[in-house]
């Protein structure tokens, strides 16, 4: 991913595939974290 889009110079192409990367991992880990955080207050 890296060599596809930063050696290309297609800056908006590599924002674009890092945003959606982040948001991947964030829609995995946030709900993962509010349930162990939750469960361990209780």
């Amino acid at each position: 991913m890296y060599s596809f889009a930063f050696q290309r110079s297609e800056l908006g192409t590599a924002a674009a595939s890092a945003v959606m990367m982040l948001a991947t991992i964030l829609a995995i880990i946030v709900p993962y974290l509010y349930s162990e955080l939750r469960e361990t207050n209780r």
